[in-house]
């Protein structure tokens, strides 16, 4: 609950960023969808990743893509700020929230080695 809470409070705040960074150059009706050109890949590898993981599939083109949707939010809303440490943390840490908040979601829905149970390991070796 917390990771999906984190999630969507940091790409809310980095899709604001992004949207007053395109009402530097676009109208407002434009500026408005925007941010979906950075945000639109992001939840469309999301969701291939969710998937993969619930079908134990690897999901490496979709990383890449999540990877460099961050990575582009990260460097336009950084590029827009003044020239302090502060303001560049302040709004570039929100789409690395976002990455990171959805990888632990994802680790919710994946189990590589299935559940391990008390019994298992408490009474040593299982005795055919």
């Amino acid at each position: 609950m917390c990771a999906a809470t984190m999630l969507s409070w940091s790409i809310s705040y980095s899709y604001n960023q992004l949207h007053g960074i395109a009402l530097l150059v676009v109208s407002e009706r434009l500026a408005r969808w925007w941010p979906l050109t950075v945000y639109g890949p992001w939840l469309v590898a999301g969701l291939s990743i969710l998937r993969a993981s619930v079908q134990h599939r690897a999901a490496r083109r979709s990383w890449a893509v999540m990877l460099l949707a961050s990575g582009t939010a990260v460097a336009l809303c950084i590029g827009q700020t003044p020239g302090s440490v502060l303001a560049m943390v302040v709004v570039g840490v929100p789409p690395i929230t976002a990455l990171v908040c959805f990888r632990e979601l994802v680790g919710q829905f994946s189990s590589r080695h299935g559940p391990r149970h008390a019994a298992d390991t408490v009474g040593g070796p299982k005795q055919p």
